[in-house]
């Protein structure tokens, strides 16, 4: 890689790394560009490694030193900064059920995403559940012949999280639980230990069985 070809790289690099930080939105990002900028920046700790020209004075030599260093150490922030706030926003986006045009991702983040998007929408059917019980249940529950409540205590803002075993059945997506966990993704005959109350959703679709309450 030439000088040439250096200097417009670092140049697109820091114009999507800017571009990034100033939107809302999350910028598009080409696989192939980000292999561009990952190779850059292997390049650039690569020319670390070499040494200045020998008839340069070792005050000289230590510049050159320190030079390549702070120019290896920028450009690993500014990857790693723009692929961060890429990667929160997929988080943010996730939570709210947003829907990401995927073209605008790398490989990765794809995954990612649908993968946070799928524990999201599980957590908020897992919050539906919670709200239809409650709603259900009288303020004052009463008592049956088991002296046990109405389920909706169990969903008590205030009650700690109970977790059982369960037994996949069939393979399904991650969810987020009532701890804000991400559990899964799930696959067949796994054993997993769960939320009650996730286990309980799931349990009525018929993906896992319940080992122990």
């Amino acid at each position: 890689m030439n000088t040439q070809e250096f200097k417009t790289i670092y140049e697109e690099l820091i114009f999507d790394w800017e571009l990034e930080c100033a939107s809302d939105e999350i910028t598009p990002l080409p696989e192939v560009k980000l292999k561009r900028f990952i190779n850059f920046q292997k390049e650039i700790h690569q020319l670390e490694q070499h040494a200045p020209p020998s008839d340069a004075s070792e005050e000289d030599k230590s510049i050159i030193w320190e030079l390549k260093k702070e120019s290896s150490k920028n450009v690993d922030y500014i990857v790693n900064d723009l692929l961060a706030i890429r990667q929160e926003k997929i988080i943010q986006m996730s939570k709210k059920l947003e829907i990401i045009e995927e073209k605008v991702l790398t490989l990765s983040e794809q995954q990612f995403y649908r993968s946070l998007l799928s524990a999201f929408k599980g957590y908020k059917k897992t919050k539906q559940y919670r709200n239809a019980i409650a709603e259900s249940c009288p303020e004052d529950p009463p008592i049956d012949s088991n002296n046990e409540v109405c389920e909706a205590e169990t969903f008590a803002a205030d009650a700690p999280i109970e977790y059982c075993d369960i037994r996949v059945l069939k393979d399904a997506p991650s969810l987020v639980g009532p701890d804000f966990i991400i559990y899964g993704p799930f696959h067949q005959e796994e054993i997993v230990r769960l939320p009650k109350s996730s286990a309980r959703i799931m349990e009525k679709e018929k993906i896992i069985e319940i080992l122990e309450e």
